[in-house]
This record gives structure tokens, sequence and C-alpha cells, in this order.
């Protein structure tokens, strides 16, 4: 499954709160990517700087937050 691809890589690490939003089960919410990022393409991770990335591997979003001081 494609949403364990970033996530379960990551829990270990942070207990980070987040929001998973399902497409298959909420399609209208492939918007919501859009107006992000300009695609539909997920994963799309927004930071709390308001800084997003669209299907980042797990090292780049490790960097990331800790670049945020999260991690």
């Amino acid at each position: 499954m494609r949403r364990t691809r970033i996530r379960a890589p990551l829990t270990p690490l942070t207990e980070l709160d987040f929001d998973y939003v399902d497409l298959v089960a909420e399609p209208e919410r492939a918007d919501d990517a859009k107006a992000i990022s300009g695609r539909t393409n997920i994963p799309v991770v927004v930071y709390p700087d308001g800084s997003h990335q669209v299907e980042p591997t797990n090292p780049e979003v490790e960097a990331k937050l800790k670049d945020l001081a999260l991690l």
C-alpha cells in the first residue's frame, strides 16, 4: 500500500500529529492535493512552515523534519 511507504518507516522516529487523507475513500479530496501542489499526485506532505513535498522519499521527509527541528 502506498500510504505505508512514508508513514511506517518514520513512525518510530516521531510522535508527530498528522492527517492522513484516503483518496480512495474521499476522492473529492484530490482537489486539496491539487490546490497545495498543483498536481494530484500522492502523497503530498505539508509541513508546519507551509512548505510541501510531492511524493517525497523517506530520507527527504526525515531531512525536512530535522530541518524544522521536529526530529
